[in-house]
């Protein structure tokens, strides 16, 4: 007989947010795990608003989640996961296990999802058939095509002469990056090719003297000033 569990501290937290592809209706929602310690089953159904959101397919099943997707058009899907292996698996807080992707229908992209017992029950098991709860939260959602872009230098002072460059784009672009002194002189020029979201990119120039530089990310809005150190 399973052991019943009624603590929330013991509850299988899924967290999802919402990636809106820019110049496009594609939606992607990766869906986040905390607290699967030690387990060897869970199963759950998802739901979601099918007037807004058209089911597509997935991405990154980590587990190899078994997926029922006979009432996608009623805005349910179903999720079965038992180890194959009969093994126990234990997952890093924030690990991704799955990515959803759906075609949004209208001009709404927040749409909110739900976890119920439509057609699976919500639970899941640990390997002393302990029973835990599944609760499904969202995050902070973020659309790409709205999301500010912004760009950064760090570690500034640089090390070794090397300049790293953090940057967050809303699309695929070409950014060409320009290095001037105190006087205007054009010391490197750079050009990258950016992809949507987070970018690191470094800059190797390492015959340029100590001193502070002025350095323009021509695309992205901004002139950082940095200081060159080795």
């Amino acid at each position: 007989k399973a052991r019943t569990i009624n603590n929330p501290s013991n509850d299988i937290v899924l967290s999802y947010s919402t990636l809106k592809t820019p110049n496009s209706r594609i939606i992607k929602i990766p869906v986040r795990i905390n607290n699967f310690k030690e387990m060897t089953g869970m199963q759950f159904t998802i739901g979601f608003n099918p007037d807004k959101l058209k089911w597509i397919g997935v991405n990154d099943n980590i587990l190899n989640i078994d997926m029922g997707t006979n009432h996608a058009k009623e805005g349910k899907l179903s999720f079965l996961w038992n180890d194959p292996n009969n093994e126990i698996r234990t997952l890093s807080d924030g690990s991704k296990i799955i990515e959803l992707l759906f075609e949004t229908k209208g001009d709404c992209v927040n749409e909110v999802l739900d976890i119920n017992s439509s057609i699976t029950s919500v639970e899941a098991y640990d390997k002393e058939y302990g029973f835990h709860n599944i609760v499904l939260k969202p995050s902070v959602i973020t659309l790409l095509e709205n999301q500010q872009e912004h760009w950064g230098v760090s570690p500034n002072p640089t090390i070794n002469g090397q300049i790293q460059v953090q940057m967050n784009l809303n699309m695929n672009k070409s950014i060409v990056f320009r290095l001037t002194d105190k006087s205007g002189r054009t010391l490197m020029v750079k050009s990258v090719e950016g992809v949507v979201g987070s970018n690191n990119f470094t800059l190797k120039k390492g015959e340029i003297p100590s001193g502070i530089y002025y350095l323009q990310a021509i695309g992205v809005e901004g002139v950082k000033q940095i200081l060159i150190n080795y």
